[in-house]
């Protein structure tokens, strides 16, 4: 058994010996673990050992191992502690490599990265003294093991040689299996240092993999911190722009509050001087100046805005409707004589000549949205702008305002009949309109168009209110006013004359002939009777008065007048007409209601026109006996008529005489007065 031990021993102590030294051994290296193996083996048989030789004995050198055993084991007692103090190091070097690792990623600068270099430096170098330290005191102590391992083997041979014969077996295999058991003790220390050796080694490869990872830190800081600087000088040339720039706003700056001063002076002045007299007529007044800057500004943007939506609703929708639809509907049952087009087009031409009489009146009204401008400038700028739009604008205002409805409607007609194309086209255009802020429909602009008018009688109304009497602008603006709303009831006014010639047109029968313009209005219309024209233009030229009571003084005139007769008075001709029944739907027509489904509905067509002399001379009205009346023209001849009584016969000569007016009347508006 004893045999057997020491050839055990022998194995380990080469395995370790490999352990130590892998670069000179010729077998590969054993792990740890099977060397902790194989020195429990040992432990165990030398137990037995030592209990068969647990009796004690005589010889000197028992005692000697006994010795070399105890000095042994404080020398291993000893190799302990320093590996303790090794680990314990080690773990203090690991806490200060971690506290300079957390350092040197929380430094961002360059001088900080100078230190923590330095430092790393300087742990390195320390590192590396202290594993030169452990490795010579390592080698040491090896070499110190080995001696005494080998002196004790060679002893404890030469004295089982010498005293095999005399000494008491069992007490030398005890010794022997002491000994072996120091040696074991030694080898483990030795692998316990070879071990610490080995964690050194893989603690300086972990020590240099984060040396390089922080050396690769500090270049990338490096980088950013050349970023940085370039950064700073594009900043720098941006700040020096800056100041240039301020610098010019700083001169402009100088400039209005320089034309501010004088203006908060006398704000405070008027501030004190309301305070001290307490007078509340002072303190409405500064309210009221408050309210009227935003009044001006108010009306400024309206008409930009005004300006915008003409542009818009003409380029962006009306031109585009009309290449698309309109030009292939002439001659169609949707425009068979073309007036749809004509109309169209006044309407186009007309929102073509507002908006140019807008946009030339706009630079009036810049210096309202500027916060320093004067004020009685800024009103006068508003007179000289509205009087503008009253000299030059009531013409097309007039030709749009008649047309809107008429074309709404048809728009509207077109999106039923054309419904796909036509929306299509319409979102489309609205989608793909040019310019910034919202845009809306065809017919959100036509409505912006008929509103613009009363939303400038009511700023103009709430600037005249916010004005004081005593203002140098006042009366002008007042006086302004008053022709805004005058321009807008006269072109209401025009605007109903204009609904009754459509609804003329409308009560016509297969009419070719449009007679809807504005420089025509409606006078009259009724039944009459009538014998035509008894007397052609040639025959008129002679006594015209002579064949006249040659026909009156006909006893069966009254009843020869028969042919009854729609007449239509208009200012520059009358349309004598003739009236057709029409079968028509009933638009009250309910399937469970009493009204029928059809109307008869009575239309007229023209069968002959009477045209306004040009001279006041080539005319003649005149009344007769039973209820008759004459007109008498030098272009056309004599015409018969007849009323159903004389009062009716004399309210169509006062008719005529008033609708064909040759300015004989002292009133400007002579034919609006006479027909009163």
């Amino acid at each position: 058994l004893l045999q057997q031990t020491s050839a055990e021993l022998e194995r380990l102590e080469v395995e370790l010996n490999n352990l130590a030294n892998p670069e000179t051994s010729r077998s590969p290296p054993a792990g740890v673990d099977g060397i902790h193996d194989g020195l429990e083996v040992v432990r165990g048989r030398l137990l037995d050992i030592q209990a068969g030789a647990s009796k004690p004995s005589g010889d000197g050198e028992l005692h000697e191992l006994r010795r070399y055993k105890m000095e042994s084991t404080v020398r291993i007692q000893d190799l302990e502690r320093q590996v303790d103090a090794l680990k314990a190091s080690q773990a203090e070097d690991q806490t200060k490599l971690r506290t300079q690792e957390k350092q040197l990623r929380a430094s961002t600068r360059g001088g900080e990265q100078h230190q923590l270099q330095a430092e790393v430096d300087r742990l390195r170098h320390l590192m590396a003294e202290q594993e030169s330290n452990l490795e010579s005191r390592l080698r040491k102590h090896k070499k110190q093991i080995q001696s005494g391992l080998w002196r004790l083997n060679l002893q404890a041979l030469k004295e089982c040689e010498d005293h095999s014969e005399d000494a008491d077996d069992k007490g030398l295999q005890a010794g022997l299996a002491e000994l072996r058991g120091f040696e074991a003790k030694v080898n483990a220390a030795v692998s316990t240092t070879e071990l610490i050796t080995l964690l050194l080694d893989d603690v300086h490869r972990v020590t240099a993999a984060e040396a390089l990872g922080l050396q690769q830190k500090i270049h990338l800081l490096q980088d950013q911190h050349s970023g940085c600087l370039i950064r700073i000088r594009e900043l720098e040339d941006q700040v020096e722009e800056l100041e240039r720039i301020m610098g010019v706003k700083k001169m402009n700056a100088i400039a209005f509050i320089k034309r501010r001063v004088s203006r908060r002076l006398l704000v405070k002045r008027l501030n004190a001087l309301t305070t001290s007299c307490g007078g509340k007529g002072i303190r409405k007044r500064i309210e009221n100046f408050k309210e009227r800057t935003h009044v001006l500004a108010e009306v400024a943007s309206s008409e930009h805005k005004y300006v915008q939506g003409l542009e818009r609703l003409e380029t962006g929708f009306l031109r585009p409707i009309k290449e698309a639809f309109l030009g292939d509907e002439v001659g169609t049952p949707l425009d068979p004589y073309g007036w749809v087009l004509r109309e169209y087009d006044v309407l186009v031409s007309a929102l073509d000549q507002l908006r140019k009489v807008h946009q030339e009146g706009l630079p009036l009204l810049e210096g309202c949205l500027e916060p320093g401008a004067d004020d009685d400038e800024q009103l006068e700028n508003v007179v000289k702008f509205y009087r503008h739009l009253e000299k030059h604008s009531v013409e097309s205002l007039v030709q749009i305002t008649n047309r809107l409805p008429s074309i709404m409607r048809m728009l509207s007609d077109r999106q039923k009949i054309k419904s796909g194309p036509f929306k299509d086209l319409t979102w489309r255009l609205q989608q793909d309109m040019a310019g910034d802020g919202p845009k809306f429909s065809v017919e959100s602009y036509m409505f912006g168009i008929l509103q613009n008018s009363v939303s400038a009688q009511l700023l103009l109304k709430k600037l005249s209110d916010l004005t004081p009497r005593e203002h140098v602008s006042y009366p002008e603006l007042a006086e302004v006013q008053q022709l805004v709303d005058d321009l807008v009831l006269g072109a209401e006014e025009k605007c109903k004359e204009y609904s009754k010639l459509l609804q003329v047109q409308e009560s016509l029968y297969d009419s070719r002939e449009s007679f809807v313009d504005e420089s025509r209005h409606f006078v009259a219309d009724g039944c009459t009777f009538t014998l035509g024209r008894v007397v052609d233009s040639e025959e008129s030229q002679g006594d015209v008065s002579s064949q006249l009571e040659t026909i009156l003084q006909d006893s069966e005139i009254d009843s020869r007048m028969e042919n009854e007769c729609h007449l239509i008075l208009l200012s520059d001709m009358a349309l004598l007409c003739v009236g057709v029944p029409l079968e028509v739907r009933n638009p009250r027509y309910r399937r469970r209601g009493r009204q029928p489904e059809f109307i008869t509905k009575t239309k007229f067509r023209v069968q002959r026109k009477l045209q306004r002399p040009s001279r006041a001379s080539q005319l003649s009205v005149q009344v007769h006996s039973s209820g008759i009346f004459s007109i008498m023209s030098d272009l056309q001849g004599l015409f018969l008529f007849k009323a159903n009584t004389e009062v009716e016969a004399n309210l169509w000569v006062e008719k005529f005489r008033a609708g064909w007016c040759y300015g004989g009347c002292e009133s400007q508006k002579c034919t609006a007065s006479c027909i009163e």
